[in-house]
């Protein structure tokens, strides 16, 4: 987190070969009374240098990145841009002569030595030297989150070469095909709930201000967070009235003993220091995700203190919406309005299938259509459809009817006997494709497959196993298969032994130190080129759903090993 006293040092990140330029840097900072910190200089010999170095950066007010032609292939350098942006440190590109500015850097402004080094130099210096004002800040984290949206957005069907930062395949358009049902938070447990029903995400958000978004795994509460960052940040960076949008994942807040008003702290960096003035004005949209993601055991008395918080001045005016699983929210209460995202049905899984590949230019558009009907049942499902059109009867009763009408329209007149055999199959069966396309992640995952094979699985564990061949294949990684697909089942095992809760439930993140005791580097990085991961200080699946399918695979493994023992999976007090 950035320092508000000018004494506090300013973080040198280098390649080896750059030292010499690093010194002569670091010199003419300190000519100017800005104090830096280098590891030669501030590690004593003996000093375990991954240790000092977040120690480091958490007291640094800035960090200037010295970029020269072996930066590139530092990992180090990576490591410590990733710590860096995590704490919302003020970052300043250094680019030595000769070199160009590095795509993950073209989104800040950057001093080029090449153009002079005093006035380089003097240029850095004015910008250290000077106080951020309030709306400085605030546009400093608007692009840091701008970034994170924009990484999030990017739909990965197209060209097989491009590389996503981010694995969240749900294009921005797509989200607003679900359906979100509100229910009033009562004020006496004897009232009768009120509902309504939203048929997009905006429309819910402008007349809820207040609430928890519940939805099953994969359902979309985050990227139906992430669209209310996005029009919100939109505003935002226009209009220095518009509210802040204030993101802060809580699956990081695992400290027993840290509040959450510290940890809120720590998450908004450099912009901490106006967030009494934001609350003050109602210029914040509060938007906690993944209230599931903290540990089990201490998640009630954590959700207790967000809802303390919330309920005093003067946050208890602002717009706060926290993401949780359904499930895991039963025994908890925010005392906040509740939006719950209701699964797909047969007509918003069309306008899902459509709106994603509208996205994408290169897709064929008649793809769209000729997938819905694949997951329907295939042509024979479609021509029942066309006679009941011809019959008079509209989309929503053919796939919302509890049975064929037989007036007003008279379709079972129409039909043949395999006809209504196969729309009940489409419609009623459960263990039809469009009951598993009613989850948009599982839909998300079934776009991308058929795209690449335009066939669909045999079933959920073939959709999750050609997905995820997709992936590697897509990053020229399908000959590490084995050995990525070994680590990640011990990764995931690993995370489901963590949690020492009597529930049992699962730990979603491993601290880097610790995940590397189960996987080495090169399949962590692997893994997050092929967007099967999230890698930083913290090593996260990119989605719950793939973290239990290969914890799935190590339990199929284990039970054909015979190395499962039932108290593996249940505490032996709670046998049958």
């Amino acid at each position: 987190m950035e320092s508000s006293t000018d004494n506090a040092p300013v973080f040198l990140s280098y390649e080896r070969s750059d030292y010499a330029c690093c010194i002569k840097l670091k010199q003419a900072l300190e000519t100017a009374k800005i104090t830096c910190w280098l590891d030669t200089e501030a590690i004593a010999p003996g000093g375990k240098w991954l240790e000092e170095l977040p120690k480091a950066l958490a007291q640094a007010r800035a960090m200037i990145i010295l970029w020269g032609a072996a930066s590139a292939n530092s990992p180090y350098m990576e490591r410590e841009f990733h710590a860096a942006e995590k704490l919302q440190l003020r970052i300043i590109p250094v680019i030595a002569e000769g070199q160009e500015l590095p795509f993950h850097l073209t989104d800040r402004n950057a001093i080029f030595l090449e153009q002079g080094w005093d006035s380089g130099i003097t240029q850095l210096i004015a910008g250290l030297t000077a106080t951020p004002n309030q709306r400085q800040s605030e546009l400093a984290w608007l692009h840091s989150l701008q970034q994170d949206l924009y990484k999030l957005y990017t739909p990965l069907a197209g060209d097989s070469r491009q590389r996503q930062k981010k694995f969240v395949t749900i294009p921005r358009n797509a989200i607003n095909q679900g359906l979100f049902e509100h229910l009033a938070q009562r004020v006496a447990k004897d009232l009768p709930e009120q509902q309504q029903t939203y048929a997009d995400i905006q429309a819910a958000f402008r007349q809820v201000p207040r609430a928890v978004l519940l939805g099953e795994p994969g359902a979309g509460k985050t990227t139906a967070l992430h669209k209310l960052a996005s029009d919100s940040l939109t505003l935002a960076l226009n209009d220095p009235t518009a509210p802040i949008p204030l993101w802060v994942a809580l699956g990081e807040w695992r400290e027993a003993r840290q509040p959450f008003a510290a940890y809120l702290t720590q998450k908004l960096g450099a912009l901490a220091a106006y967030l009494p003035a934001l609350l003050q004005t109602q210029r914040g949209i509060l938007l906690l995700d993944g209230l599931n993601e903290t540990p089990t055991d201490l998640r009630s008395d954590k959700a207790m203190q967000i809802k303390d918080w919330l309920q005093q001045e003067p946050q208890q005016r602002i717009a706060c919406y926290v993401s949780c699983r359904d499930l895991d929210y039963a025994a908890l209460d925010l005392g906040l309005d509740i939006l719950r995202i209701r699964p797909l049905d047969p007509l918003r899984i069309r306008a899902f299938i459509h709106a994603w590949f509208n996205a994408c230019p290169a897709a064929n558009p008649d793809t769209a259509e000729q997938l819905f009907w694949e997951l329907a049942g295939g042509e024979p499902v479609r021509q029942t459809w066309l006679t009941w059109e011809r019959a008079g009867a509209s989309e929503q009763q053919f796939w919302g009817n509890d049975d064929i009408p037989r007036a007003d329209p008279n379709v079972y007149s129409q039909t043949s006997v395999r006809q209504d055999e196969l729309w009940r199959q489409a419609v009623h069966n459960p263990r039809s494709l469009l009951k598993l396309a009613a989850n948009p992640f599982m839909l998300s995952m079934l776009i991308v497959v058929y795209s690449g094979q335009e066939a669909l699985p045999e079933n959920r564990s073939a959709l999750f196993a050609d997905f995820v061949d997709i992936l590697l294949t897509r990053e020229q990684l399908a000959d590490q298969r084995t050995r990525l697909l070994s680590g990640l089942k011990g990764l995931a095992w690993a995370m489901q032994q963590q949690n020492p809760a009597a529930d049992w439930a699962v730990q979603t993140t491993l601290p880097r130190s610790l995940a590397l005791t189960h996987v080495d580097g090169q399949t962590l990085t692997q893994a997050a080129r092929a967007n099967l991961l999230d890698t930083g200080d913290d090593i996260r699946f990119s989605h719950q759903l793939l973290q239990e399918y290969f914890t799935a695979l190590t339990m199929a493994d284990k039970l054909a090993n015979q190395q499962l023992p039932i108290h593996s999976l249940w505490p032996a007090g709670q046998f049958w």
